[in-house]
């Protein structure tokens, strides 16, 4: 529905007339009629009915008036308000299940405290955080590593501990802990090749001697843990993601890496310094990830995080 219609329906119930409504608006007399016809149409009823004396609002319009009048004086008061501060677009990119994690309220907070910056959050690949802080399309971005320091500037924000998500029929869960070792000859359901870990696990299972059976890739966890569930496929995930999501008859198990963890980095391109907005969000969120780090990122299991 396009403001200009309501207002000109609000103009012609106050004055009775098309010819009247349409001077005082500066519009002829047949696109004011358009206009009127095409909100009829939006609403399904009719909204006024001829007679000499000009036009008659229908019970319909007396009934829609009121509410018409004050949606257009206050949609009109943000559009004339010129005390109003524009607002700037951060565009952030993050690794996938990113805002799951942190929670909505980490975008409420910053968005709450910094009012003329407008968050853009987009969920995709690590592959893809990488490509749109390389073209500048996303200022900041939050990505698995490893990171490549000659290219971006990064500062850690997430260091989880892998877990394996395995059904409780399987005989591997009767362990505490767990070696990639462990894991051969398995069928493996992992985050798909577009998110950093996915390389460095295969390396580090075919180091200890072990490769799956069958390798599952996955663009998102919950298949994963599905397939866990049904006891066709251990899931390779990380301690907060399995805690908050796995389901079913299953055991989570930590996997013991004396070499790497699953780390999320947020990332700036070294090529270009962080503009304002761009530096008061890193600020904000690295503080607030020391904040909440401890009372919402830690498991028995959990990685320290310096």
């Amino acid at each position: 529905m396009e403001l200009q219609n309501l207002e000109a329906f609000c103009v012609v119930y106050e004055e009775g007339s098309i010819s009247k409504a349409a001077k005082k608006l500066f519009m002829s007399q047949q696109g004011l009629s358009k206009a009127i016809i095409k909100l009829e149409k939006e609403f399904s009823k009719p909204l006024f009915t001829r007679s000499n004396k000009g036009v008659v609002p229908t019970d319909y319009a007396r009934a829609l008036y009121p509410k018409a009048s004050r949606l257009s004086a206050i949609l009109n008061s943000i559009e004339d308000d010129s005390s109003l501060p524009e607002r700037e677009e951060l565009h952030i990119a993050a690794t996938s299940g990113f805002l799951m994690s942190v929670g909505l309220e980490f975008i409420n907070e910053f968005e709450r405290d910094h009012s003329t910056i407008e968050l853009r959050l987009e969920e995709c690949s690590d592959q893809r955080v990488a490509e749109q802080v390389d073209s500048g399309s996303a200022e900041v971005g939050f990505m698995a590593g490893p990171i490549d320091y000659e290219k971006y500037r990064g500062e850690l924000f997430l260091r989880l501990r892998h877990v394996a998500v395995i059904s409780e029929r399987d005989t591997l869960a009767r362990k505490e802990s767990l070696t990639w070792k462990d894991l051969d000859d398995e069928a493996i359901a992992l985050m798909s090749r577009s998110h950093a870990p996915y390389d460095l696990i295969l390396s580090q299972m075919l180091k200890e001697g072990a490769a799956p059976k069958r390798l599952i890739e996955t663009s998102e966890g919950y298949l994963g843990f599905d397939l866990a569930s049904k006891n066709q496929a251990i899931c390779i995930s990380t301690d907060l993601h399995a805690s908050k999501w796995a389901r079913g008859d299953v055991r989570i198990i930590p996997i013991y890496d004396d070499y790497y963890s699953w780390d999320v980095s947020l990332i700036t391109c070294r090529r270009e310094k962080p503009g304002n907005a761009a530096q008061s969000f890193i600020d904000y969120a690295l503080q607030w990830i020391k904040q909440h780090r401890n009372e919402r990122f830690t498991w028995e299991h959990t990685v320290d995080c310096p």
